[in-house]
């Protein structure tokens, strides 16, 4: 008989969403009712996967396909480290999922949308998640939060221009739209929203 399996759940959605401070709650939550819990990030999450997202987070140019590529040999990497953690962990949780290609690479970048969307949906396969939270909430909002930690952080997409980041939470409500992940309304506070 085989031994069953942790279950992996990605935590996604728009800069100032608060999908982080969502995902830490939740891996604390479920350590005190007495679960192992693995929490990385989709973008690193291995020892090459850390050095790629450095290049990501850069300012260097490069073109749109030249992100897909990154991102897919992060995944690839984070694929095989996750099958390991499956067998040892209850649950996994991932800061970020797929979708963020449909929403950074084809809607934020330009990337051409057939490849990006394809893209997410083998890399969904690849990563075996059983399950994506989006949390959603107003552009005004967004805006707001973006702005409050404004100079707090600084990588190449905090410091993109505001129709970047418009663009992209409309990636996001076309990835909800094609690939039907669980969405997560998230206007109110930390503490309602956990």
């Amino acid at each position: 008989m085989q031994a069953e399996l942790g279950k992996t759940i990605a935590f996604d959605g728009p800069d100032g969403v608060g999908k982080t401070t969502q995902l830490e709650l939740a891996a604390q939550s479920l350590r005190s009712r007495g679960l192992s819990v693995y929490a990385t990030h989709i973008l690193g999450g291995t020892p090459i996967g850390e050095a790629l997202r450095n290049i990501i987070f850069s300012r260097l140019p490069r073109p749109p396909l030249t992100n897909l590529h990154i991102n897919l040999a992060i995944y690839q990497a984070l694929a095989a480290d996750l099958a390991q953690h499956r067998r040892e962990t209850d649950v996994i949780l991932l800061d970020r999922s797929p979708l963020s290609l449909v929403a950074y690479q084809v809607f934020g970048d330009g990337l051409e949308r057939k490849t990006g969307f394809a893209a997410c949906q083998d890399s969904i396969k690849a990563l075996g998640l059983d399950a994506i939270l989006v949390f959603t909430a107003p552009k005004e909002i967004l805006e707001n939060r973006r702005s409050a930690r404004h100079g707090k952080t600084s990588d190449y997409f905090e410091e993109q221009m505001h129709t970047y980041h418009a663009r992209t939470i409309d990636g996001y409500a076309e990835a909800i739209e094609h690939f039907k992940p669980q969405t997560i309304e998230a206007s109110d506070s930390i503490e309602q929203i956990h």
